[in-house]
Order: C-alpha cells, then sequence, then structure tokens
C-alpha cells in the first residue's frame, strides 16, 4: 500500500509541528519503515519546518521603543517659539464696530427714501364661474354621483364605540 504524495506530506508536516496523534504517529512509523523512499521526503518536511520554525524566532522578547515626545512637549520647543502679542485680536473690536455702525445708518437711508408712486391699474372684474352643484347630472365623474356615494358609504359605514368604564370592554357597531 502506498500514499498519495500530498496526503503524506500534510501527515509529515502535522507530524513536525507535532500535531499528529500517537496511533497515527506509529502507523506514519511503519509506512515509512516499509517504503524507504519516503523516508527522504520525511527528511526534507523536517527540515523546511525547522527552517521555518528559525525564521520565526526572533530571539527574546523586546518591549517596543517609545516614541520621543512630540515638539511642543520638548523642553526648549516652548522657548524657541516666538511669544504672541496677547491682545491683537482687540484691534478688530473698533473696525467691526464701525462697520456695524455703517450699516445701520446705511439701512436706515434707503428705508427713508420715498417709493416713487405709480399708478394704480384696476383689473376689470372677471365675471365669475358658476358653481357646480350636487344637482348637475352628469356621468361618472360627475359631483352628483360622488356625493351620492360618499354620503352612502358614510351611513354604512358609521358607528359608534360604547365604552362604560376601563374595567369592562368597548361595545363596537352599534348604529347611530
Amino acid at each position: 500500500m502506498t500514499l498519495n504524495s500530498e496526503t503524506l506530506e500534510r501527515i509529515l508536516f502535522d507530524k513536525s509541528l507535532g500535531e499528529l496523534p500517537p496511533d497515527v504517529e506509529a502507523l506514519l512509523q511503519a509506512y515509512l519503515h516499509d517504503q524507504p523512499q519516503a523516508v527522504h521526503l520525511a527528511e526534507e518536511t523536517e527540515r523546511t519546518v525547522n527552517m521555518a520554525r528559525s525564521a520565526l524566532y526572533s530571539g527574546p522578547q523586546t518591549t517596543p521603543t517609545d516614541l520621543p515626545p512630540p515638539s511642543f512637549l520638548r523642553a526648549g520647543a516652548l522657548a524657541d517659539r516666538p511669544k504672541r502679542k496677547p491682545h491683537r485680536w482687540l484691534r478688530l473690536i473698533p473696525a467691526a464696530a464701525a462697520m456695524i455702525v455703517l450699516a445701520f445708518w446705511l439701512g436706515t437711508q434707503y428705508s427713508a427714501a420715498p417709493v416713487a408712486q405709480q399708478p394704480t391699474h384696476q383689473i376689470a372684474d372677471a365675471k365669475p364661474k358658476p358653481r357646480i352643484t350636487t344637482t348637475t347630472s352628469g356621468g361618472f365623474w360627475s359631483v352628483a354621483r360622488l356625493h351620492r356615494s360618499i354620503s352612502q358609504s358614510n351611513a354604512k359605514n358609521h358607528a359608534t364605540i360604547r365604552w362604560p368604564g376601563p374595567l369592562r370592554r368597548p361595545r363596537i357597531g352599534e348604529k347611530s
């Protein structure tokens, strides 16, 4: 009996990583004893796993290095910055006040200007359209038909609800 090469490689990798159950490992040792050409594949697999372990091993665990503090927290950084003038924004207050006064004054000047009186033209009274009443006869979309259908549906669907109190159920469906 011979194993498929892919299956044998998976079993050999599991054995090299220590993930193979003991009974399967015993069967694998018996298979390798009977098949000398598979021993070469087992040795190659073991070397590959050992090289991967050595590549991943980085020595003793090191702690990450701390980043240097930001420039504004360093000792000499505050002394190197130029001094700001603390009351620079106070210069803007008179300019803003002057703009507000100017806008107010201009607003009063334009609102006080008289509006030229234009002659008014009267529009001739148009004759009112005759109202559509419910007595007009018509087809499917006539007002009389719509009025009759609405009034009949209101009469059919109108029911009262009597609720004698919060401890009893309301009575629904009594005609009024």
